[in-house]
This record gives C-alpha cells, sequence and structure tokens, in this order.
C-alpha cells in the first residue's frame, strides 16, 4: 500500500505545482465559482486519505486545498464579473 500512496503523493505534488503560476502571476484570475469546490474537493480528498491511512497524501491534499483557498482569496474574481474577450464578439448579434 506504500507504493499506493506514493503515486498519490507524486500525482497531488504535480497538481499543486502546476496550481502556483496562479498564485505568482498577479493578472490572473480564477472565478469563485471554480475555486472554492476545488479547495473543497482537495479537503474531501484530504479526509479520504486519512480514512484509509494514507498521511502523506492527506497532508499533501491538504496543502493542495489550502493552495485553492489561497486562490479564491487572492485571485478569484466575484460571480457575475465578465471578462472582455474579443471571442465573446464572435457569439453576440
Amino acid at each position: 500500500m506504500v507504493s499506493a500512496e506514493l503515486v498519490f503523493l507524486a500525482a497531488t505534488a504535480v497538481q499543486i505545482v502546476f496550481t502556483l503560476p496562479v498564485l505568482f502571476d498577479r493578472g490572473s484570475t480564477v472565478p469563485r465559482e471554480t475555486s472554492v469546490p476545488t479547495a473543497f474537493v482537495w479537503f474531501v480528498y484530504a479526509a479520504t486519505y486519512v480514512t484509509i491511512s494514507f498521511p502523506l497524501a492527506a497532508v499533501a491534499s491538504a496543502l493542495g486545498g489550502a493552495l485553492w483557498v489561497v486562490v479564491a482569496l487572492f485571485r478569484g474574481r466575484p460571480s457575475k464579473q465578465d471578462l472582455d474577450y474579443a471571442i465573446d464578439d464572435l457569439f453576440s448579434e
């Protein structure tokens, strides 16, 4: 079972590393409708890993959840805030 925990730990670490640029880029925004549920799911994963005795994966998932909470707080944009993308003009009449 240790090898399974290491696989989950590695996958979680990779996901965290790929999420970090969102925090470092001051111009990036993430909808709160996305970031808050993502943080919740990460915490559910952490609880699940605790129940199956994968403490390293649980800690990593809790860190991932905390990261998404920070994303929601500092990079989250409120709902109903539209971004002006050029592609939106293609679909409007």
